[in-house]
């Protein structure tokens, strides 16, 4: 099915600089109502990453400890059941809650760490499954890409590599024996290189904006060719979400700047005053 309309109407992004006026939920439900029913369930699988990180944000708060994720963006249409009871399980998919109602402890007594990347492990099986080309190597690039960065981390912090892994792939054989600075890949990621650096100097933000341009670049070579097809529209989404989330972290710091601003210019006028008196 062609999606001539859906996609002549969409606004443009830039991985650079996230329109000011764009409104998430609003193209993500203009979306939603545009596509054929089939691939609604595509799109709702896209939203699985930002229903397990909003579950793993609510453990942390229940379990007072440090949010690894201080912003999720908020998926528009959560289940009716989750807004009832705030049972964490049905903020899943079925292959995602089946599986967590049968191994409910691990809400309780995994580490949460533990926990996520099982979660996501099932979700890229489920994914590898997927009758659709494009979603299976994106997400096989994705998959790839975060492992990549846990067997950094894990080097650079002498850590076991093989349990920072997700799931199963092609390259978790060379990422745990492999003593090479690239683990053997680098003909393959050219980025491994930069993504060290990165690491090495703990620059987070310049490392996150680095990882959202690589998934940009991605989706775009994945979609060269193809015009007014699903995977343009569901390559879309996925770089909706990205210009989103950092147009919130925009906001936020903006805000945070603001914030620090107000409280030193009255930390100034105090200590003027006090001098004063």
């Amino acid at each position: 099915m062609k999606y001539y309309y859906l996609i002549a109407s969409l606004p443009n992004l830039n991985p650079d600089k996230p329109p000011r006026n764009l409104d998430f939920k609003k193209w993500h439900n203009f979306i939603l109502r545009n596509l054929a029913e089939s691939d609604r369930h595509i799109l709702e699988l896209l939203t699985v990453p930002e229903r397990v990180k909003k579950l793993v944000q609510i453990l942390h708060e229940k379990r007072k400890e440090p949010q690894v994720y201080p912003l999720v963006i908020e998926v528009p249409d959560l289940p009716v059941e989750f807004k009832k009871t705030n049972d964490l399980i049905t903020l899943l998919p079925p292959f995602l809650s089946d599986w967590l109602t049968e191994n409910d402890y691990w809400l309780e007594e995994k580490p949460i760490s533990d926990l996520e990347r099982q979660l996501f492990s099932l979700f890229y099986h489920e994914i590898s499954n997927s009758d659709n080309d494009f979603i299976k190597s994106y997400f096989r690039f994705l998959q790839d890409l975060k492992n990549i960065i846990a067997a950094i981390n894990a080097r650079t912090y002498d850590l076991p590599i093989k349990n920072q892994l997700i799931g199963e792939s092609d390259i978790n054989s060379s990422l745990t024996r492999s003593q090479t600075p690239d683990f053997g890949l680098g003909e393959q990621y050219p980025f491994i290189e930069q993504l060290q650096q990165y690491i090495d100097k703990s620059s987070l933000y310049d490392l996150e904006k680095y990882v959202d341009r690589l998934k940009w670049n991605r989706l775009e070579e994945l979609t060269s060719l193809d015009f007014f097809e699903n995977s343009n529209v569901f390559a879309y989404y996925l770089q909706l979400k990205i210009s989103w989330r950092w147009l919130l972290l925009d906001q936020q710091e903006a805000e945070k700047g603001q914030i620090e601003h107000l409280l030193s210019d009255a930390m100034n006028k105090w200590s003027i005053k006090t001098l004063n008196e």
